[in-house]
């Protein structure tokens, strides 16, 4: 399949892969992303990698980040774009922590010297429930919560769609640009920027449809499955890890874009009782 002219035209930020190459092309909108995400300066970018991958054993699960970066102040980041609701964040996130704290032991660190590490995911929808913007999780004492307990480590989960929480305007600008696309301020503006310019580039459109095509080979496997051990039941499991993302992805940006429930199944291979099954577990909202 070939995407027309429109449909490029139509990608956004959301989008995993435009979101990691517009991470990884440009230190400055990085280093920015995660100072609007955390409400503070981070220091100089000293290592950014993209969709950088870590594996502790030849045959254990290892783990694909989608934007992996450090700075000279010892701190570790991970930015994760997430568009469906796969109702398993808190135990990703854990995994992810833990991955980023073996890599570092492996190459010889003791404990104490071990770097500060941050797990974000920008959740393009509530991850919680609760209504908040920004859910940060840290480690605490049961018994005594006021004791100071500091591992080093924080994970973010942003819901640019929550109504409580904080208040910081060029965070609220964020979201704004995350949800209408619709660029506010000088950042938003220079990311929209470079969304534009990297979809145009006929090299990453190739990119692009490179791992398209590779992910489509996936749903179909994971179909062909399905209908053998009963519908729907297979189809995850034919799937290499994360690609229930790009699944999602596609069914969100095609319904932002006003596409019918029939074209959406075409393009995707599914039936339509299938598509309105996996926006149902996956917490994607049909009439949205």
């Amino acid at each position: 399949m070939n995407f027309s002219e429109t449909q490029f035209q139509n990608l956004s930020i959301t989008d995993d892969f435009v979101f990691c190459s517009v991470m990884t092309s440009s230190e400055e909108l990085c280093r920015e992303m995660a100072e609007r995400i955390l409400g503070r300066k981070i220091g100089k970018i000293v290592r950014l990698d993209k969709q950088k991958s870590i594996q502790t054993t030849p045959d254990g699960k290892g783990v694909r980040f989608d934007v992996y970066f450090e700075d000279d102040r010892d701190t570790v980041y991970d930015i994760e774009m997430q568009n469906a609701n796969e109702k398993n964040l808190p135990h990703r996130a854990r995994y992810y922590q833990s991955m980023i704290d073996m890599e570092q032991m492996e190459k010889g660190m003791q404990y104490e010297e071990m770097k500060n590490s941050y797990v974000i995911f920008i959740c393009m929808f509530d991850p919680f429930g609760m209504g908040l913007q920004k859910y940060t999780v840290k480690s605490i004492c049961e018994e005594e919560p006021q004791t100071a307990y500091e591992d080093g480590t924080r994970k973010i989960f942003l819901n640019p769609y929550g109504t409580k929480g904080d208040e910081d305007q060029e965070l609220q600008t964020l979201f704004r640009y995350l949800d209408k696309r619709i660029p506010t301020d000088g950042f938003t503006e220079r990311l929209e920027k470079r969304v534009r310019a990297l979809t145009r580039d006929t090299d990453w459109r190739r990119q692009y449809m490179t791992l398209y095509e590779r992910d489509q080979r996936n749903i179909a496997k994971g179909r062909k499955e399905g209908h053998e051990e009963g519908r729907l039941e297979g189809l995850d499991e034919g799937r290499t890890e994360g690609r229930i993302l790009q699944t999602a992805d596609t069914i969100v940006q095609a319904l932002r874009r006003g596409k019918e429930l029939s074209e959406i199944a075409d393009v995707l291979g599914m039936t339509e009782d299938e598509i309105r099954k996996f926006c149902s577990d996956n917490d994607i909202a049909l009439n949205g």
